[in-house]
This record gives C-alpha cells, structure tokens and sequence, in this order.
C-alpha cells in the first residue's frame, strides 16, 4: 500500500476467516507512525468470493502508546525496525528468510525506526514480548543480509514500557 494511492488487492487467499487490520494517517501527520489510527475488518472467505473493504485512517481509535524507545548501534545509511511477538520465542541457529517470515506472521507488532533512532509501540496488550531488531540497507529484504539483536519486553496495563536497543558492532548471523 502505498501513502499517495492507499489502494490495496490481497489474492490468492484460502478460503478462512481473516482479519484485515489497516492502519494510518491523513494530513499533515500522514507520515508520522507514532499519529496513525488503527481499523481493523473481520472477514469471511469461501474461496471464491470478493470482498471489498474502504477504510478511513482519518478517524479510528487512537492507540495507547506501550512502548517507546530508541537504537544505537546502526552503520551510515541503515534503516531498521522491530518485530515484537507475544511470549517466548526461540532464537534458531542461524537467522533464515524463513524464520523471518514465521516471526513476521506471529508479530504482535512491526514497527519502523524513525530516522532519529526512535520508535513508539501502540496498542500492546498487557504481557511479555521477544522484540527482534533488524537493521540493513534500505531495500534489504534477506535475513542473510540483515544484522539483528534480540530482547525481551513486559508490558504492562496503563503504563508506557521504556525499551532501548544497541546493535553491538559485528551483529549478524547467528549473534
């Protein structure tokens, strides 16, 4: 989805029961993750039915923030972001495309760094979290190619979580 058209098509899907979460802004906030509002739709497919879903990101329901913080550690030029999923999550041998993808479907939350190392978590429910931490070059899509750094993180009801994140020099693979 992209921020000038905001046009989405999702095909392919089994027939099931999903939920479709939108989130975003409108104006001049557009861009800032910490202002979006969340939709979200519950939907039912049967495999050969269309749905069609219009959301308006400039009203919702504006989500508590959970969690702010920051990242140091980054090289000139990375872009980085967390994956937050909810409990206990094992860290395999060597980080893999498709651990990546298991971590991306389990997440609670993915947010991105702000340009300033910065970042605001919203709506997290009450609750212990493995945050992964990714950094690489913009564009950077393989798990071979982006460097992580693993933490832990309890939430709890009313109260904004600090989180800071340091990417030690030489994380990679397996570190």
């Amino acid at each position: 989805v992209s921020f000038d058209s905001a046009a989405y098509r999702l095909e392919g899907l089994d027939a099931g029961t999903y939920t479709i979460v939108a989130l975003g802004g409108s104006g001049a906030n557009a861009r800032d993750t910490a202002s979006w509002r969340v939709h979200h739709a519950v939907v039912q497919l049967d495999g050969s039915n269309t749905v069609e879903l219009d959301f308006n990101l400039a009203g919702g329901v504006e989500r508590p923030i959970s969690v702010t913080g920051t990242v140091q550690g980054l090289d000139e030029g990375e872009k980085a972001a967390l994956i937050i999923v909810s409990g206990d999550t094992e860290l395999p041998a060597q980080f893999t495309d498709e651990f990546l993808s298991e971590i991306q479907r389990g997440a609670a939350s993915t947010v991105p760094v702000e340009d300033n190392r910065t970042f605001q978590v919203r709506g997290l429910e009450p609750g212990k979290y493995t945050v992964f931490a990714l950094a690489g070059a913009h564009g950077v899509m393989s798990a071979e190619e982006l460097r992580f750094t693993t933490g832990d993180l309890t939430v709890t009801e009313n109260e904004t979580a600090m989180l800071d994140i340091e990417f030690p020099p030489e994380t990679g693979q397996g570190k």
